[in-house]
């Protein structure tokens, strides 16, 4: 078990930004602290890390948070929260505007490009966990979810919330094997929510292209070295027709060979960070994720990134 607790109100103002940017690069990977204007920067945390989940309570004024397509690049795993805001607080996710509202739940995930927009004060407890674990359980996962206006019924997200909290408080004092056990059915419950029934013939449409769209992709990342995987390819291994999954992909507003490109790109992002391959030449290793054009692949990758594979090689070197 890991425990992080500071509180950087205690430190002189100088070195305030500086140890709560190190703080949160160790408990969240990469992220940018941005200060405000005429505000003195505040925040306390406490985290702790057993197992695959992670339990934080976190609360800051006077900065916000930022985190660039260079900051998901250098991430090691791809991970979600289960967030429970004690106060309110806007943030940009994927572009998109939303209100993290208190006393609501969201699933977040973080491995993508957001930025906070704070008023006064956010406060929030969360659990924190490898995205993995609720696709191999529900297949299907959005990167962000109000929990309230999906389900509705407030009585199942107190549920959840009331587990959640239960959970923080005993993870430092049950035995592995009780504590292993609560926290699968915490993500069991997590999943039951997301694979609930459709009420519709509309709703049952969408579940079924999601269903789809999913399999589709687990298929590409299972596969993206194959220089020879292909839109059809896909298509058979799902089992569906190529036109329809064209359709399935269009709806998410992506498509297809995107999904392929990007697939190719995550894939060579983690054999670049990866200290096994580090003698691996980046020529070898583009053709290796399925690229024919080094060059290209360059260009690609820093648009997807915001770095060429070789700073990043050479940041990971570093790190």
């Amino acid at each position: 078990m890991n425990t992080i607790d500071l509180d950087i109100s205690t430190l002189p103002a100088s070195e305030r930004l500086e140890r709560w940017q190190q703080v949160l690069h160790d408990t969240f990977g990469p992220i940018e602290v941005q200060p405000m204007a005429g505000r003195m920067p505040v925040g306390n945390i406490r985290s702790t890390r057993r197992g695959p989940l992670a339990f934080h309570a976190m609360r800051y004024r006077g900065m916000n948070l930022s985190r660039q397509p260079v900051h998901v690049a250098h991430l090691n795993e791809e991970f979600v929260t289960l967030t429970l805001p004690q106060a309110t607080m806007q943030v940009v996710h994927l572009g998109q505007e939303r209100q993290l509202e208190a006393g609501k739940a969201y699933l977040f995930n973080h491995a993508v490009a957001y930025r906070t927009q704070l008023g006064h004060e956010y406060r929030t407890e969360s659990v924190a966990f490898p995205a993995t674990l609720l696709r191999e359980r529900a297949g299907s996962l959005p990167p962000f979810l109000d929990l309230n206006a999906c389900f509705g019924a407030s009585a199942s997200v107190d549920m959840v919330r009331s587990f959640a909290a239960h959970l923080a408080v005993g993870v430092a004092s049950w035995g592995d094997h009780e504590y292993h056990r609560w926290t699968q059915q915490l993500l069991d419950m997590l999943a039951l929510f997301l694979a609930r029934v459709p009420d519709d013939a509309a709703e049952m449409q969408s579940h079924a292209r999601t269903h789809h769209r999913e399999r589709a992709l687990r298929h590409i990342r299972a596969h993206a070295r194959d220089p020879d995987l292909s839109p059809q390819g896909v298509a058979r291994a799902c089992g569906v027709s190529l036109s329809y999954l064209h359709a399935v992909f269009r709806d998410s507003g992506m498509t297809l060979e995107g999904a392929i490109f990007e697939g190719r790109l995550d894939l060579a992002r983690r054999w670049l960070i990866d200290p096994r391959r580090a003698a691996l030449p980046i020529r070898t290793l583009c053709y290796e994720a399925g690229f024919s054009d080094p060059a290209h692949f360059s260009r690609k990758f820093k648009g997807r990134f915001g770095v060429t594979p070789g700073e990043l090689r050479r940041s990971a070197i570093g790190a």
